[in-house]
């Protein structure tokens, strides 16, 4: 690729000299059949005078007066030949540089619309990433709701929740570092866009000095300006995403605020846990020694049977009613793990979703940087070289056998 541009750089460089020497040499010429044909016309005149004159001895002078003026009649129509050559192929040769200067345009024009392309690539999945981060926003507090029913769950359940809590925070940080990347990323992208917009300028005032040169170059100035308005857009638009992204940032941080409140309710609820445990052993060995102290009785003082019997339906009723009240919590316990797995996985997939948004953000970078080093790179070093050439030097004549070929570009699509 490079060595083509060479080439292509080599062949602007002898196609412009040599139209500027085939220019010299035309008006060489031009100025040659101007005095051969002032030549012609005094002959001319001479030979009307002798004619006109009486006759004399000098019939040899006029034989070499009409000698002259066909020798000079045959001059003027080889020079006429050689300037009609000569324009013919200073044609040709403005026709190649119109041709090369149409089919840059071009490029120029194909690169700016995908350039155009990819940055609303960019916009639509930046969108989709806050699409996303609101999504995980809804899980999250999702979760919390989940957290405040699991306040009744027993301390070991408690205990493997709040692990479980530590590692969604650990997971919102992770978030948050990369949403800071994000940041970053967009800063970058803004100072790429300055820099696009800092080469059009350029790409604006090389226009303006190629039309002082008396070169029709409209299209191409209409095309930078579409160009420097798509700019700004897009600076507009990184704005307000910078402007989204630090509210994203912002509730980040509620998110972590909400968490570790949530974290203080759960040491509370714990606390509250092992007072209702410590509450239920003093309850069960109070009715304990209720038993012990009835078989005492019975021992000494002979209880009825029927009060015994009483005893008995008793003690089976709190015996039912705490086998109840286990299997309930153990229930609700099954229900709110459940609940928390399937938070786990849907945050698995939106992480998922979010690492596909990066790869494609970085892979709308790198076309960013092909587009920006092709505008930037030959496109505009080939207009000076065809635009501005070289000063005209000694005219001297020029006869070339071989035609003039047309110039071709390689354009990337």
């Amino acid at each position: 690729m490079k060595t083509a541009l060479e080439d292509t750089r080599q062949e602007n460089t002898e196609l412009v000299s040599k139209v500027t020497g085939q220019a010299a040499d035309l008006h060489s010429l031009q100025q040659t059949t101007s005095d051969l044909r002032s030549r012609l016309t005094m002959a001319e005149l001479l030979n009307q005078q002798l004619s006109a004159g009486p006759s004399s001895p000098s019939g040899s002078g006029e034989g070499l007066a009409a000698g002259e003026l066909e020798e000079l009649q045959g001059e003027v129509g080889r020079l006429e030949g050689v300037v009609r050559s000569v324009s013919g192929e200073r044609d040709q040769a403005l026709g190649d540089l119109d041709a090369l200067r149409e089919a840059m345009i071009q490029q120029r024009q194909d690169s700016a619309q995908r350039l155009s392309e990819l940055h609303s690539r960019l916009a639509e999945s930046e969108a989709e990433r806050l699409n996303l981060s609101e999504q995980l926003s809804d899980v999250s507090q999702r979760q919390y709701e989940l957290a405040q029913h699991a306040s009744s769950e027993h301390a070991q359940y408690q205990e493997s929740t709040l692990v479980a809590m530590e590692t969604l925070q650990q997971e919102n940080q992770e978030l948050q570092t990369q949403l800071q990347s994000q940041l970053a990323e967009c800063d970058k992208l803004r100072r790429l866009t300055g820099e696009l917009q800092r080469k059009v300028e350029e790409g604006e005032r090389e226009g303006e000095r190629l039309r002082e040169s008396a070169i029709d170059s409209g299209a191409l100035l209409e095309t930078m300006s579409r160009d420097k308005e798509a700019l700004s857009r897009a600076v507009a638009q990184n704005r307000e995403l910078k402007t989204q992204l630090v509210e994203l940032q912002d509730g980040f941080v509620r998110l972590s605020q909400q968490n570790m409140e949530l974290a203080l309710d759960v040491e509370t609820e714990r606390f509250h846990v092992s007072q209702l445990t410590r509450q239920l052993e003093a309850a069960s060995q109070s009715q304990e020694e209720e038993e012990g102290l009835g078989e005492d009785k019975r021992a000494e003082i002979g209880i009825q049977t029927r009060w015994e019997e009483r005893e008995e339906e008793e003690g089976v009723e709190v015996d039912t009613q705490t086998t109840a009240g286990e299997e309930e919590d153990t229930e609700t316990t099954n229900h709110l793990l459940h609940q928390i797995q399937e938070v786990e996985e849907e945050r698995e997939s939106l992480r998922l979703q979010l690492e596909e948004l990066v790869i494609e953000r970085d892979s709308l970078h790198e076309e960013i940087s092909r587009l920006h080093s092709q505008l930037t790179g030959p496109t505009r070093s080939q207009l000076s070289v065809l635009m501005t050439g070289a000063p005209p030097q000694t005219p001297k004549l020029l006869m070339t056998g071989a035609p003039l070929q047309m110039l071709r570009l390689p354009i990337r699509h």
